[in-house]
């Protein structure tokens, strides 16, 4: 038996400027979840629940990594890079 995926609708994305000090992601309102990407050649993007996110207790994101999340909004993340300003693009999504 092939087990099948939920219809999502994606909604409009956003891309966000990740620095060496941690800040919060601009709001997508209410959602199912958020695919994030990173985008940070030679870097890493490190993805927390709290302003307190620091390189060394982040979710670490390499350049072109993806991650899914079932969050409702991405005001609920903090991010902080590992050097220079990166970028993370955030999808939102809803479920049919």
């Amino acid at each position: 038996m092939t087990p099948t995926a939920a219809p999502i609708r994606p909604v409009a994305p956003t891309r966000n400027s990740v620095t060496g000090s941690a800040a919060q992601l601009t709001s997508t309102g209410n959602n199912h979840g958020l695919i994030l990407k990173a985008i940070c050649p030679g870097q890493t993007i490190y993805i927390g629940t709290t302003i307190a996110v620091t390189t060394a207790t982040g979710y670490p994101m390499a350049d072109g990594e993806t991650l899914t999340l079932e969050i409702q909004n991405a005001n609920q993340l903090f991010a902080i890079s590992s050097s220079g300003t990166q970028s993370l693009a955030v999808l939102p999504y809803s479920r049919y």
